[in-house]
């Protein structure tokens, strides 16, 4: 249910032995909002949700702050009902656990945005290799420029997190930065450097790679 008040024009008026609704042909209470002079399914008027994120305006207003006009309000890649009636997210909190990868990135990658360290290793997700190393065997070998390349990222990825373990954030920043050179996030096509040639395959191994770049380089310039 929701609020149906009377607003003037159309809503419900209560009276000691009676409710009358009021609807008007294109406004509330009709349906299809196109004033042809018929007003569709009276009784159950339209809930508007003008960016058409699965939560109507009021509720976004209302309830959970979000902007009814954007139906990604923090940029996370997550729509906002997404967030709300799916994931258990923060639709005002790009990155609801806190472990420095946003929350669409997380979804996408098979990890959970509510655990900080999903496979309980001891390494939050946002610096754990596991995370774009799962991506990466998930691929099918048709993803990739050669039969080689998912070998050669799991080598640089195996060099990345021991250099990591150890402490050496600045040495494995700059491997992860030479990873990218091959996963650069090709747009509608791969260049010639590209590892992996599916593009939307390369987009999201490029948006983890980037975010670790991101997390490593907070952890101080230890050589």
């Amino acid at each position: 249910w929701y609020l149906f008040a009377n607003d003037g024009t159309t809503g419900a008026i209560i009276l000691p032995t009676k409710v009358v609704l009021k609807f008007v042909d294109g406004d509330r209470g009709d349906d299809d909002l196109t004033v042809n002079g018929v007003v569709v399914e009276p009784g159950g008027p339209v809930v508007p949700d003008t960016d058409e994120d699965g939560l109507s305006d009021a509720d976004e207003v209302n309830i959970y702050g979000t902007d009814p006009l954007d139906s990604d309000t923090d940029d996370d890649g997550l729509e906002d009902g997404a967030e709300v009636l799916s994931h258990a997210t923060d639709p005002l909190d790009s990155d609801t656990d806190d472990d420095g990868l946003i929350d669409g990135l997380e979804v996408a990658a098979g990890v959970d945005p509510l655990d900080d360290d999903s496979d309980n290793d001891g390494i939050t997700d946002g610096l754990d290799v596991d995370v774009v190393r799962g991506v990466v065997a998930s691929l099918d070998n048709a993803d990739f420029k050669a039969r080689g390349h998912r070998k050669a990222i799991g080598a640089r990825l195996d060099s990345i997190e021991k250099k990591i373990s150890n402490g050496k954030y600045a040495v494995a920043r700059r491997k992860l930065v030479r990873l990218r050179a091959h996963v650069t996030g090709c747009g509608t096509s791969p260049d010639r450097n590209d590892w992996v040639h599916a593009c939307a395959a390369q987009s999201l191994v490029h948006a983890l790679v980037d975010s670790m770049i991101d997390n490593v380089g907070g952890w101080g310039s230890a050589s």
